[in-house]
């Protein structure tokens, strides 16, 4: 992948576009699954956001905006604020101590189950060292954020082309794809299905859905933690790299993907391993351009961090101890074996 190192970060993008026939049987991926409570064994008990770890909030927004997402406008001026919240300084003190954020929050308009609850929540850092990663699909901790639209020429009008990217998937029938790389942030996957899903969206949205997909180093061991310990159901195919819109683009590819709707949400997680590839491990820190976290909530953290601990090695990121308490809940964030982040929360009172 071409350095953007230097380009105007606002509006530069790569950008491939494919039009992608596929048959892998019944759309499974996008069958409608409805809001759930999570089982009583299951650790993880909600999810809130998906929150990419960005250069420049105010560049990213103006993306989402263009891609077709709801954004807020900054409540002064042209530009979002940083956030003063004392605690905030702790949370991801054990690789950024006293770092300072800016965050906000971009929605789907659209309602096509079960990918229509993501809310995505660009972080910027400043006040501590960073190093803008460039995420290639199949590197372990890369994500993707997948946007379901309507029309895909729509989604991309006004965006300038540049060089290719990669095609990418298509589920069902036929269906257009393109790739979106946003500088300083992450990769963004437009897809257009034949036929179209029904949604309840608004007549003039052209997002209608979203998702989150990790690279993983490997599958086994990533489901060995979130669906055996942490009781997120599910499902594992392998689809070849033909069937899955040329993906990575390596003939040699090896794939599986395991997909699964977070308890307690409507909010769709896919995991997956790319093999027979030159691939290495994104190894971002918190702080750094292109990593990513997820926000879930569980019944107990330290219940979770054995959990981490059986599952295989984890780093803490949260600083006080581990574990930062708020009046009416706890919050600690951690990096699982693939260098995704988590901020954990349980919603335990404290003590009195």
């Amino acid at each position: 992948m071409t350095s953007m190192v230097g380009k105007p970060a606002a509006f530069v993008l790569a950008i491939a576009v494919a039009a992608v026939t596929v048959a892998v049987g019944p759309r499974t991926a996008l069958r409608a699954q409805s809001s759930r409570q999570a089982p009583a064994s299951a650790q993880v008990v909600g999810a809130r956001s998906y929150s990419p770890m960005v250069e420049n909030v105010d560049a990213v927004m103006k993306v989402y905006a263009a891609l077709g997402l709801k954004v807020p406008k900054p409540e002064k001026g042209d530009s979002f604020p940083w956030d003063e919240e004392a605690w905030h300084y702790d949370l991801h003190g054990g690789q950024a101590p006293g770092s300072q954020m800016r965050f906000t929050y971009a929605n789907v308009p659209g309602a096509v189950p079960p990918a229509s609850a993501l809310l995505i929540e660009p972080v910027e850092h400043r006040g501590t060292e960073r190093h803008a990663r460039e995420p290639r699909v199949q590197d372990p901790g890369s994500t993707t954020l997948v946007l379901l639209v309507r029309d895909i020429n729509r989604a991309a009008a006004g965006l300038p082309v540049r060089q290719p990217i990669r095609r990418v998937t298509a589920y069902g029938g036929a269906a257009k794809a393109m790739t979106v790389f946003v500088p300083g942030a992450h990769l963004v996957e437009l897809l257009q299905l034949d036929p179209a899903p029904q949604t309840t969206a608004p007549a003039d949205a052209n997002v209608v859905g979203a998702w989150v997909r990790v690279a993983v180093a490997d599958l086994d061991k990533t489901l060995g933690l979130y669906r055996d310990r942490f009781g997120v159901p599910f499902t594992v195919s392998a689809p070849t790299e033909e069937s899955f819109g040329g993906l990575v683009g390596a003939a040699g590819a090896r794939l599986r993907l395991a997909t699964g709707t977070l308890p307690g949400t409507s909010m769709r997680l896919e995991f997956l391993e790319v093999t027979g590839v030159d691939r290495h491990t994104l190894g971002a820190r918190i702080q750094d351009p292109g990593a990513a976290r997820l926000q879930l909530t569980v019944r107990n953290l330290e219940t979770a961090f054995q959990m981490f601990r059986d599952a295989g090695p984890f780093t803490v990121v949260s600083s006080r101890g581990e574990i930062i308490t708020q009046p009416q809940y706890r919050v600690a964030v951690v990096s699982d074996l693939n260098g995704l982040f988590l901020v954990l929360t349980d919603r335990r009172a404290a003590p009195q």
